[in-house]
């Protein structure tokens, strides 16, 4: 089993691992020539999207090309366990408290490892049955590790069943996770400033989380629900922490998407019916889908790409294209939630008029 350290339980990997495999499915994958012309393909795609977002933003971007990755379900999961591997490490001595030498004790805490790991490798198996596209930022790790990874059984599905052109959509994929490079490439602070506000809210983590959740539950606002049963756990330092990440993934999601709907007809003729399609995809739930976003507060993913594409576009509307790059200046120009809801509130914070001039 994992230890995060000495006499402290910790996740058993291998259990995610085995666990996320099989949940997998169906995962057929070329591999050979077939793979590597894919892999050029989609390198291509992202290299023309990089030249489009670059003339588009006005952003200078890094010169040297992204790591551009085709994978199938398995090599998605075993990419992800790296990230979710460091991320448990650091949360680790707040999660697993040391049971103490008591035999009875340390075995309820391997119980529990256990069944943590098996809930962390089916989740990680459920999403990779629906992931497309991921730009994986490596936080916690070197900035060279940054990748732009493919799912192409999940890409082929989605072509198959939304009946579009293959390469309209690969193209239209790429451009979405392409400009995700361009904000962390044109934006080194982002990147700090996302795992710095982590590291606060493991600064906030302290003794059983679970002690105190029964207190939270009587004295929470109504205003809780808009975190989804995560927020069930948060305390108010917690909450504001949680806020200001919300909003930051709300713009750098819905900025994606914007991008995305704002370049795709310039490339392609097919582009709105594949937003129509693509769209009908993200509404389009089975039940237990929807039970297991609202369990695991998937869907407020969901609801930031809507949300900061809103924002975006609102900003747009009323002050142009100028005045939303204001919001990638640095970390006291992103917006807040509340701005994210209501974008007139971030223009008079920011000190710009509807008609785009700064006061």
């Amino acid at each position: 089993m994992a230890q995060a350290e000495a006499g402290r339980p910790g996740i058993d990997w291998a259990i995610v691992r085995a666990a996320a495999h099989r949940t997998v499915g169906t995962n057929w994958l070329e591999v050979g020539p077939a793979l590597e012309r894919l892999q050029a393909q989609y390198a291509a795609y992202v290299a023309d999207s990089k030249a489009l977002i670059a003339e588009f933003t006005g952003w200078t971007l890094p010169i040297a090309p992204e790591n551009v990755e085709v994978a199938d379900r398995e090599a998605w999961v075993d990419a992800n366990i790296g990230q979710f591997r460091r991320l448990f490490e650091a949360l680790a001595p707040s999660l697993f408290p040391d049971p103490g030498p008591n035999a009875f004790n340390r075995v309820l805490a391997g119980a529990g490892v256990v069944a943590l790991s098996v809930q962390v490798g089916l989740l990680l198996g459920f999403l990779s049955r629906r992931v497309l596209g991921q730009f994986d930022v490596a936080f916690f790790g070197a900035a060279a590790d940054r990748r732009v990874l493919f799912v192409e059984p999940n890409i082929r599905r989605a072509i198959a069943v939304m009946r579009v052109n293959p390469d309209s959509f690969r193209l239209y994929l790429s451009l979405h996770e392409t400009t995700h490079v361009a904000e962390f490439g044109a934006h080194p602070w982002l990147a700090d400033y996302l795992i710095g506000l982590l590291r606060d809210y493991l600064g906030t983590l302290g003794g059983d989380p679970l002690a105190s959740l029964a207190a939270r539950l009587a004295g929470r606002s109504s205003g809780a629900a808009g975190a989804g049963p995560i927020g069930l756990f948060l305390s108010d330092e917690q909450r504001a922490i949680f806020d200001r990440l919300q909003a930051a993934m709300s713009l750098i999601e819905g900025y994606g998407d914007y991008v995305m709907h704002t370049l795709a007809p310039r490339r392609l003729a097919d582009a709105a019916e594949i937003d129509r399609k693509f769209a009908e995809r993200r509404r389009r739930r089975s039940p237990l889908e929807q039970l297991v976003f609202r369990i695991t507060g998937l869907d407020l993913k969901l609801a930031q790409y809507a949300a900061g594409e809103r924002f975006v576009s609102q900003i747009v509307e009323l002050a142009g294209h100028d005045a939303a790059q204001l919001a990638w200046r640095d970390a006291d120009s992103l917006p807040t939630m509340k701005e994210i809801l209501e974008p007139p509130r971030w223009l008079e914070r920011m000190g710009i008029t509807a008609a785009g001039r700064s006061r």
